[in-house]
């Protein structure tokens, strides 16, 4: 076990009330939104371990036996639907200034 989990599991995190649940919110395509739900689904329950040249603990999963000590929910109004259209065009918008703040930063400084 790593010493993150241990140390989860040891002294677990500050939690006012055991069986409190935390909200997240997901905006997203309709897929992208059904794909998350469909994994803290899975999740719930914990994911097994595995040993591999870089060994993974096990999870323990998102219900309220975790070491949160709460249950994780996607609530009905915390979820946003964008069309694809919308999600292309920000990904777009974030490569142009991505690229554009990267050429200034190769850009030689001409010490005058």
């Amino acid at each position: 076990m790593s010493i993150h989990a241990s140390g989860l599991l040891r002294h677990r995190p500050v939690q006012p009330i055991l069986g409190d649940k935390i909200s997240i919110g997901v905006i997203g395509t309709a897929e992208t939104v059904e794909g998350f739900e469909r994994w803290l689904k899975r999740a719930r329950s914990g994911i097994e371990g595995h040993s591999t040249k870089q060994p993974n603990p096990p999870f323990h999963g998102f219900g309220n036996v975790n070491p949160f000590r709460c249950g994780f929910e996607v609530g009905a109004t915390a979820k946003r639907v964008l069309p694809r259209r919308d999600i292309t065009d920000l990904d777009s918008s974030i490569a142009v200034a991505w690229s554009a703040k990267t050429a200034e930063a190769s850009r030689p400084t001409n010490p005058t």
